[in-house]
């Protein structure tokens, strides 16, 4: 510093500005602001801030943005700003900290644990300080609590909370600690104490209390989690090849044209009642009268077929059906599944699925009409058998077509249900797939107070039919809480408080639907959201003893018949809205 700009610093009198001095007043603003820009001692600088703050006081100085506080900031060179540091959108999972910075014009020394105010789906958390003093950027940390969620995204508050600590500079002046909160509405938490991912097969990720497992019998074992399936089972893997699990394997289907994930499989017990069902070969099936049945192809299979059967109308006929007759139960309903492929030569209306009873000749119960052309396609067809004649045809092919045209059949089955499940090959002998059962024991990622539960599935079940998403209760079943679809027909969550049953019915259920549920419970409340759409219920009290959490059952039984993409449980209740952002 020179030493005029000493002599400057150590005048001992007080700065005064006299009435009327308009223009002293101006060129004092301007001299003293550029003498600001030469000072550096705390000394010189609080001289230049009795200065300024003699100058703001008279009647000439009327920015609307002047104030005391501002002119220590610009003085001190204490500014503030936040931003945000690594992660600028996206949603945190479990154990992943948020960084945020803030950036002072100068070097500052910081003691103790500073925070910021967060809001996290209507929860205060706070950010704490975690590293950078001695440089001019500060970074605080937010550490997202199990149970915490925010689809649409955190909020900040200004200013920072000491929180008993400082933020000074190197000659001790304190920071400015107001700032513009940033746009954080891309920053998204969402931390289950529970979580299961199963879109990626085997390794799909798994989550208990912040510790990831990438794999699932990791998972199942870190758990105590269970799965059994006494048989084997069918399902498509990620490249739409039809693969067979030995027992107790899980299975994690795709879909076999788009390859998309499906999830876990669990299905109920089902036996395919027909021998041969691959078809590769005539063994086992019949020609309809004297229609011509080949091993042939068009020029493709479905996933899992080795061959087809080609059933032909011969010159004469009106007819080329492949079947099977077996002796079925009276009055009882049964689903045919079967891949077909009709040629674009074939007439609409001429191609079906059909099943006959025998009465002296067949007399058809019902049939369901194949409308795809040159394409495979699994069809499907549920019908009852008549109630005074056992035997019953099954079949699938061409009716009141014209001779030479053709159909092409494999991967064919009968299961009694209202509808079809998953493919269960046979050979000379019908063959029962065994039901799946995943199940967990509760443990510390579980409150007994409140909770919720979300899902996002699929299911195969006829409207009506009662299944289950995921039931958490106790062995007698008297006190539950589960998402499901209803007998009424719906989807629903529901508690269950010493039997007494308490329902809160979602949006109707379609079968072979993709849905994300959501659903919440506490002493006061039972709320549900379905595809984006909330349905709330005001029910008392909250169902005591559970200690199990049952995937796609419930007590082994109301099998989900197809599909869970995805599980989470936190240990609150999540709030409406965030309920609702849960599912869209």
């Amino acid at each position: 510093m020179s030493k005029a700009f000493a002599m400057v610093a150590k005048t001992p009198f007080p700065f005064h500005i006299p009435p009327n001095s308009e223009g002293i007043v101006r060129e004092s603003r301007v001299s003293c602001l550029w003498l600001m820009q030469k000072l550096t001692t705390k000394n010189h600088k609080g001289f230049l801030f009795s200065i300024l703050r003699s100058v703001m006081k008279s009647p000439f100085w009327t920015p609307a943005s002047a104030s005391v506080t501002n002119l220590k900031q610009i003085i001190f060179g204490m500014a503030t700003s936040l931003s945000l540091l690594t992660m600028t959108a996206g949603t945190a999972f479990a154990a992943i900290n948020i960084p945020f910075t803030i950036n002072l014009s100068e070097v500052v020394i910081v003691t103790g644990t500073p925070r910021i105010a967060v809001d996290v789906g209507g929860n205060q958390r706070f950010a704490n300080y975690t590293s950078g003093t001695g440089t001019n950027a500060l970074t605080f940390t937010l550490s997202p609590a199990i149970g915490d969620i925010d689809l649409d995204g955190v909020t900040l508050s200004s200013p920072i909370d000491l929180n008993g600590g400082t933020i000074k500079d190197a000659i001790g002046n304190d920071a400015t600690l107001t700032f513009i909160p940033p746009n954080t509405a891309g920053i998204k938490i969402n931390y289950p104490s529970l979580g299961m991912d199963f879109t990626n097969g085997t390794s799909g990720r798994y989550t208990v209390n912040g510790t990831a497992y990438n794999d699932f019998s990791s998972f199942l074992a870190a758990t105590g989690g269970t799965f059994s399936r006494s048989s084997i089972g069918t399902y498509f893997d990620s490249t739409g090849a039809l693969q067979t699990a030995s027992a107790n394997t899980p299975r994690f289907d795709y879909d076999p044209v788009t390859h998309q994930p499906k999830g876990i499989m669990i299905e109920e017990s089902r036996t395919n009642l027909l021998t041969y069902s691959n078809m590769s070969a005539t063994t086992g099936w019949a020609g309809s009268n004297t229609s011509l049945l080949t091993v042939n192809n068009p020029g493709s299979l479905p996933a899992g077929a080795s061959a087809c059967l080609r059933d032909e109308v011969n010159t004469g006929q009106a007819f080329g059906f492949v079947h099977q007759i077996l002796t079925l139960s009276l009055n009882t309903t049964y689903t045919f599944s079967a891949w077909v492929y009709i040629p674009s030569t074939v007439p609409a209306g001429k191609a079906a699925l059909t099943a006959w009873y025998n009465n002296a000749g067949w007399l058809t119960i019902s049939s369901n009409f194949i409308t795809e052309r040159d394409q495979w396609v699994r069809k499907t067809h549920t019908f009852t058998t008549n109630a005074t004649y056992p035997t019953t045809i099954i079949g699938a092919g061409l009716s009141n077509a014209s001779p030479g045209l053709q159909s092409y059949v494999c991967l064919a089955q009968l299961e009694q249900g209202a509808f079809a499940t998953s493919y269960i090959p046979t050979t000379t002998a019908a063959v029962t797939r065994a039901r799946d059962i995943l199940s967990l024991p509760i443990a510390s990622w579980f409150n007994p107070a409140q909770m919720t539960m979300n899902a996002e599935y699929r299911s195969g079940a006829t409207n009506g039919y009662s299944t289950r998403i995921a039931s958490l209760n106790e062995v007698t079943h008297q006190n539950t809480f589960q998402l499901a679809n209803s007998g009424a027909g719906s989807l629903l969550s529901q508690k269950v408080i010493g039997g007494s049953i308490l329902n809160n019915f979602g949006q109707p259920y379609v079968s072979n639907t993709d849905y994300k549920i959501a659903g919440a419970i506490s002493s006061t409340t039972n709320s549900i959201a379905t595809n984006g759409t909330l349905f709330s219920n005001p029910n008392f009290n909250i169902p005591s003893g559970m200690n199990r959490l049952e995937i796609g059952h419930e007590n082994s039984g109301s099998l989900l018949n197809g599909t869970i993409k995805k599980l989470k449980y936190y240990p609150s209740a999540i709030t409406d809205p965030q309920l609702q952002l849960m599912t869209q």
